[in-house]
């Protein structure tokens, strides 16, 4: 029994060999006969003497006749004729063609009828000029500009007690210049100073009731200082100086718990610029009424005072400032926040 199935299995290898041998032949006999006999492989092709085969390549050596015609190559007989061509040249004339003479001639044009009217007269009239109205905002600029000043102290000291003027306590009173606290009215008396604890006598009206300067300024950091401080002042046309200012200052300082009542013609802080003061504001309150007030006043100088340096002077050094918290509350019309006139150092706030 195990004889048998190998037998058999040789004898399905063998007809597959057989299958697979004829199925090369077929493909070598298809790649043969589709070969064009001017493809360069065409020479690569098997041949033979075989006179029935279809495949030319493999009919080779046989006999040149095809049945009645011969396969034989021939060249076909050439064949003369002579042509005897020659070039003969001949004059051609003609008779002249006359172009005939055309005269143009300019065309004459009839003149125009052209009627003579007039125009008729139109009565123009001259047109009546139109009154422009007048949109120029009328805005009146009117700032007291008349102040001075003079030197003096919360505590009335001289001048050689330079420490009395560069630091100041008023102990909370209010002093006044040319308007008294709770009045209804400029009068010309003033109270600048205090003595001890307690406001000093009634004087005539000052210019200026506090004079701020450290006098010595060879240090940039030395600052003067004004502190626990209820002023009012008040100027008046025809008074001499006009205005009336609260604090003067000179340099760089401190303003530290001011209220300052402006009742008209008068200033809060006037400053000489050429200094180029730096003042410090903490806690500073305005109020402003009447007219002709201004919150910042700035002393014009000279171009000579903004530039030169003889010790004294310092815009030259510094920039000027105004810098903190200062809360002005104006309750009338025509007051000014600045005031700045002519030549003055540079300020930034």
């Amino acid at each position: 029994m195990k004889i048998g199935v190998e037998h058999t299995k040789e004898e399905e290898i063998r007809r597959k060999n057989i299958h697979l041998k004829e199925y090369l032949q077929e493909v070598q006999i298809l790649f043969e006969r589709y070969t064009s006999p001017i493809s360069p492989n065409y020479s690569l092709l098997p041949t033979s003497t075989d006179p029935y085969s279809a495949t030319t390549s493999s009919r080779k050596g046989l006999r040149s006749t095809y049945g009645l015609a011969s396969t034989t190559k021939k060249q076909e007989p050439l064949a003369e004729m002579n042509v005897d061509a020659s070039i003969r040249p001949k004059d051609v004339y003609r008779d002249p063609v006359i172009a005939p003479t055309v005269n143009i001639s300019a065309p004459v044009l009839q003149a125009l009828n052209v009627p003579n009217l007039l125009p008729p007269s139109l009565d123009i009239k001259t047109p009546e000029p139109v009154a422009a109205p007048n949109k120029t905002p009328q805005i009146t600029v009117n700032p007291t500009v008349e102040f001075s000043f003079r030197s003096h102290n919360v505590t009335n000291e001289p001048w050689a007690n330079r420490s009395a003027f560069a630091n100041q306590d008023g102990k909370g009173l209010n002093y006044y210049s040319g308007w008294k606290p709770g009045g209804n009215g400029p009068v010309e008396e003033s109270i600048y100073y205090r003595v001890g604890n307690s406001l000093g006598p009634v004087n005539g009206r000052v210019s200026n009731v506090f004079y701020m300067n450290t006098i010595d300024r060879t240090p940039l950091d030395i600052k003067w200082k004004l502190k626990d401080v209820v002023v009012d002042v008040a100027g008046k046309p025809g008074w001499s100086p006009m205005g009336t200012s609260a604090i003067h200052t000179v340099w760089n300082g401190v303003i530290e718990n001011v209220t300052g009542n402006l009742h008209g013609y008068s200033a809060f802080i006037s400053s000489e610029t050429w200094h180029s003061g730096q003042v410090d504001l903490v806690n500073v309150n305005v109020n402003v009424s009447g007219q002709y007030n201004s919150v910042f006043y700035g002393y014009p100088s000279s171009y000579y005072s903004i530039g030169f340096n003889n010790g004294d002077y310092n815009s030259w050094r510094q920039r000027g400032r105004y810098n903190g918290n200062l809360n002005a509350t104006i309750s009338a019309e025509n007051n000014y926040i600045y005031t700045v006139l002519g030549v003055q150092g540079a300020f930034w706030n």
